[in-house]
Parts: structure tokens; sequence; C-alpha cells
């Protein structure tokens, strides 16, 4: 049994696939089924994969990256621009997408103290905030107006590091045989998930009561397909995590 994420940008994927080979969590429960072994494979977060290198490996096939913009990772405020020294209000759901935003800051020389909430809303998160990352479909419906959206990350990582932002990778215990038909599964999906996203789009624009034009531009930029600049991102994070 394969683990798919249960957010937004995974549906043309799922959709793709019978849904009788798959289950979709949180990519947190995710990564206790696969640890546990109660999945063969399942989807997590990069930042996940690379804490738990010594007992996971990847697998090369469907993960979920960007081609350069990413519209679901946003920094945001209530009407403040980007300024020298910065409060973030962060999710606590996020680790990868955090990582990005403290390298991208940093690069453009902008100090910042990052807070941590619970919440994943950005009316929660800029509650007590001047700025908030927010992530997945909460950030797609930032996009129904009320903020002002300061930065796309995953266009910002792209820009500056010339390297596509990779959020989720595919993995599997070491310690267990190659799930090879998962594997195959997954490949066929990533080869077919294009044929989906219309209808991605009209279900989670409807879902989600984001605009179509949104989901569209959206689906456009999420990629599933593993490739040498997803495994050079890989590294890279992992470089700089144990640095």
């Amino acid at each position: 049994m394969i683990g798919l994420i249960n957010f937004s940008h995974t549906e043309p994927l799922a959709m793709a696939m019978d849904n009788r080979t798959y289950i979709r969590e949180h990519p947190r429960d995710l990564l206790a089924h696969v640890l546990d072994g109660n999945l063969e494979c399942a989807m997590v977060s990069l930042v996940s994969y690379l804490e738990n290198r010594d007992r996971l490996a990847i697998m090369e096939t469907a993960n979920i990256h960007s081609r350069r913009g990413t519209l679901s990772t946003l920094l945001v405020s209530k009407g403040k621009g980007i300024e020298k020294d910065m409060n973030i209000a962060i999710t606590a759901h996020t680790r990868t997408t955090s990582f990005y935003l403290e390298r991208i800051l940093s690069a453009m020389g902008i100090t910042h103290r990052s807070i941590t909430r619970q919440g994943t809303l950005a009316a929660d998160l800029l509650s007590d905030s001047d700025y908030a990352l927010v992530i997945g479909d909460e950030a797609l419906e930032v996009f129904n107006g009320g903020y002002r959206i300061l930065m796309d990350i995953g266009y910002e990582f792209s820009r500056i590091f010339s390297m596509p932002p990779l959020y989720a990778v595919t993995v599997y215990r070491k310690d267990q045989a190659y799930p090879r038909e998962d594997h195959d599964l997954l490949q066929d999906g990533v080869a077919q998930s294009h044929l989906f996203r219309a209808k991605a789009v009209e279900k989670m624009s409807t879902t989600l009561h984001i605009p179509r034009s949104v989901m569209d531009s959206y689906y456009r930029c999420i990629e599933y397909d593993f490739n040498p600049l997803v495994r050079g991102t890989a590294d890279f994070v992992q470089r700089e995590l144990v640095s």
C-alpha cells in the first residue's frame, strides 16, 4: 500500500491511480506509518525524510516539486511590505518551506524572527504578527483577497539558488525490500497525471472555493517526476542541514 499526501497538490496524481492502491493522509502521519512498517512506501516532507535518512531511502519516483513558482507557499501580510527586520509567524506544520524561507531571507540580507504557531490560516497566523508564512491549501485561499502577497517562496528559492523547490519525496524503509510494484504504480500515475489536471481543477476549485484560474495555474506549476534537478535539490538541502 502506498501513502499519498492529502493536500490538493497531489490531486491529479491520486486521480491517475487506482484508489485501492493508496491511502491519503497528512505527511506527518504517513511518516509514522512508513517508519512503523504499516506502509511499504509513502510521500513525506523532504526535511522529515532527511531527519530520518538513517532508516529511510528515497524512491526515484513521485515527488512534489514545482517549476519555479509554487503558489501554495506564500509570505503574506495585512498590508506591510518587506522590511529589514521582520517577525514572521510560521505554522508548525511546515519544516521544508520554512527552511527555504530562512535561506531566501538570509541571501537577501533580511534579519527576521520566526514565531511558531499551531494555526494554518493566514488570519490566525497574522493575529499577533505582521507577517506570516502560509502553505498548502490555506495559501491558495489567500488568492481570494484580503492579504498582501509579498513572496512566492518557491519562485524566490528557484530564482536565488537556481534549482526547483522540492517539498515531498516518496520513501521506504532501508531494512525492507524495495517496493518495486508500488514504484511502478507511482510511475504510471506520474505519467498519466497531466490527463487529470482539468478534472482536479474543477474539483478543488469547488472544494476550496478558489477561482478556477488560480487552481489551473497551480497545477501547471506542480510536477511529480523524479529527475536530476530534483535529486540536486535534495542533496543541497541535506548539505545545508548538516553543515
